[in-house]
């Protein structure tokens, strides 16, 4: 019995460095509140251009500093209807006069 030894994979080559997932970026580091809030910055996913797929905004975490995160457009079938949503995909570190 007991509890199972969980195993976390570590894709940063220091030990004690925050893991760095190379499709994610930093994003599981960022509070998910925060993410919330840089999804309120993007217009509704029923009515947003279909042809831009992904959106990025720039966020001020702390402990992190200044963070870009990119969403992608996604949809899901319920039914015979179609429900798209916001969800973010990657981040990373940005400079503050980086273009978007």
């Amino acid at each position: 019995m007991g509890n199972p030894v969980i195993r976390l994979q570590d894709f940063s080559a220091r030990v004690g460095a925050p893991a760095i997932d190379p499709v994610k970026g930093i994003l599981a580091q960022i509070p998910g509140d925060l993410i919330s809030t840089g999804r309120q910055q993007l217009p509704p996913a029923n009515s947003a251009d279909k042809a831009q797929l992904t959106r990025q905004v720039d966020l001020q975490v702390p402990g992190l500093g200044l963070v870009r995160i990119t969403f992608e457009l996604s949809s899901y079938r319920h039914y015979r209807q179609q429900f798209w949503y916001w969800a973010a995909r990657h981040a990373g570190t940005a400079q503050s006069d980086d273009p978007i």
